[in-house]
């Protein structure tokens, strides 16, 4: 068994060393671009399960059987790449905490107070937001040119992250125009697809299996396998962009119904509450604003039309049929039993 832990210390380690070369290198430019770097540490360091380079070592290793530390840049690089697009995110989605803490921006707007100006204060923190995400995004190609594997291996790596950053930015595309359409489970599903399952769980299966020289069938064991649980770990951030507690979630759970989110959940909830509900739904959904109890009246909208039940059996439908697919794999059993580790820390999320 791929031990949790040691890896995730492997990570941060690795992430603390790089970002203060970071910040050194920064400073020799101007003491504000040291701070933007200090920042992004300091959001680094935040949390997170580290669950993307996680799953690049432990393919790589259930196939391969080498060491973590031949490809520990390149993983790392895909943990840069999630922060870049959560930093991204945010901007999108108006938000300014994370973690329970004050991101970029949320930190940003704190450090320009001093302007009158309430729109220009959030103008510039969210520009420096943005820069942030760009930096990571380059950080991560910059972290695979230097790893360790050979320059055919670097080449096909960056050609995988190319692809991986293109398909999110088109699943967030569709999630920022989803507004604009009426509420649809099946786009939802798309939604999931390319914003969150790609770069969440394939392109780092997928990554830890080109550099272990796998072969066509388990290339393809490892792309149904990794959309399944992708689209349920979606899935399972919807409910609890909804049920959740902002204590436990670190953000607020009215950030998804604020920004009208055509997710899986309230796509159902529009498909199977009564006339009365949806009208009210609709209404609230043309509001800027969204109160605590108008928030609880949707939680209960969306038990009594049995919208969430129906949500949770198909989430735990996705990770049976991901269950039924890693019993494929032709692995060790003690690799088989971290990935099966890996399924049952999701699930407990809603279960």
């Amino acid at each position: 068994m791929v031990d949790y832990e040691n890896i995730v210390e492997d990570i941060n380690r690795y992430l603390l060393k790089y970002l203060n070369c970071k910040i050194s290198q920064a400073n020799n430019l101007d003491s504000s671009y040291k701070d933007l770097w200090l920042l992004i540490k300091k959001n680094v360091n935040y949390g997170g399960k580290r669950s993307r380079p996680y799953l690049t070592i432990l393919t790589y290793l259930s196939l391969c059987k080498k060491s973590s530390q031949d490809i520990l840049e390149i993983a790392v690089s895909q943990e840069l790449l999630h922060i870049a697009l959560l930093i991204h995110d945010d901007i999108i989605d108006e938000d300014y905490t994370r973690h329970n803490k004050a991101n970029i921006a949320g930190q940003k707007f704190k450090d320009y107070s001093f302007l009158t100006n309430e729109i220009q204060a959030y103008h510039l923190a969210n520009s420096v937001s943005l820069l942030a995400g760009d930096l990571l995004i380059s950080a991560a190609y910059e972290l695979i040119i230097n790893s360790k594997v050979s320059l055919s291996d670097k080449i096909k790596i960056m050609k995988i992250l190319t692809t991986d950053i293109f398909e999110v930015a088109g699943g967030e595309l569709f999630d920022i125009e989803a507004v604009l359409k009426p509420f649809d489970s099946d786009f939802s599903f798309k939604i999931s697809r390319y914003k969150t399952a790609g770069y969440s769980f394939y392109y780092p299966m997928l990554i830890g299996a080109v550099l272990a020289k796998a072969n066509e069938k388990q290339l393809a064991l490892i792309k149904k396998f990794s959309y399944l649980v992708g689209i349920a770990y979606q899935l399972i951030d919807d409910d609890e962009g909804l049920f959740g507690q902002e204590k436990i979630i670190g953000k607020s759970v009215l950030s998804d119904l604020k920004q009208g989110k055509r997710t899986y959940l309230m796509s159902l909830v529009f498909q199977l509450c009564s006339v009365v509900d949806r009208e009210y739904l609709n209404k609230i959904f043309k509001q800027s604003k969204i109160a605590s109890q108008q928030h609880l009246k949707i939680k209960n909208i969306a038990e009594k039309c049995g919208a969430r039940a129906q949500a949770k059996k198909q989430i735990l439908d996705l990770i049976n049929q991901a269950r039924l697919c890693l019993n494929q794999f032709k692995i060790d059993k003690a690799y088989k039993v971290s990935y099966q580790n890996f399924l049952d820390n999701l699930i407990k999320r809603v279960y």
